[in-house]
């Protein structure tokens, strides 16, 4: 059995050494003192107008223009002044002043006032609600004062006051009612003391 596996291992030694040193045979050698060369052979460069093929199998290269960046004209945006340009605001529209608008007239009615005492010093005084009538200083025996006022229309109330020498006051007072432009008369008698007024309506 050894022997057989050995003669098998010699035949297959012998068959690899024969192939190599037939191939070796067939392949032709290049004589001596010459070696190869690198190809330098320079192609042409293709005439005018002539357009250059790419080699079989190759993509031409893309040929991409190349836009040039937009230049700015300088024009000013809309609404914004060029500048070195100056804008002149016309002046506001001249505005007529309000005309002032008079308070309402006060209208009056007229009121003729009679003033009898028998005191020898005092004072008389005719109001209203909102200001002096009539305000008078008197002195002597069975004095006697006229006056006629301007009273202010509508309804209100009359004070007739009366002072003597010393300072005391009576106060007799009236609600009245006139209307514009009327008139009318009142008698006012004081005897011996401020407080002892009556009121007599002539009018």
């Amino acid at each position: 059995m050894k022997k057989t596996a050995v003669l098998i291992l010699g035949a297959v030694l012998v068959l690899l050494l024969a192939s190599c040193d037939l191939s070796n045979l067939f392949k032709p050698k290049a004589p001596q003192g010459e070696t190869e060369q690198p190809s330098n052979d320079v192609v042409p460069p293709p005439a005018a107008g002539e357009e250059t093929q790419p080699p079989a199998g190759t993509r031409p290269p893309s040929t991409s223009t190349t836009r040039p960046p937009s230049t700015s004209t300088g024009r000013p945006a809309t609404g914004t002044p060029a500048s070195g340009t100056s804008t002149t605001t016309p002046p506001p529209a001249a505005t007529t002043p309000a005309t002032p608008v008079p308070p309402p007239r006060e209208e009056h009615a007229f009121l003729g006032v009679i003033f009898v005492t028998d005191m020898e010093a005092g004072a008389f005084k005719v109001k209203t609600d909102k200001e002096t009538l009539m305000d008078h200083s008197f002195s002597g025996k069975n004095v006697r004062v006229t006056r006629e006022l301007k009273v202010p229309a509508g309804t209100q109330t009359l004070k007739f006051i009366v002072f003597n020498d010393k300072g005391v006051r009576g106060i007799r007072t009236l609600d009245v009612n006139y209307k514009p432009k009327s008139h009318h008369t009142i008698r006012v008698v004081n005897k011996e003391s401020p407080g002892n007024i009556s009121l007599e309506i002539l009018e």
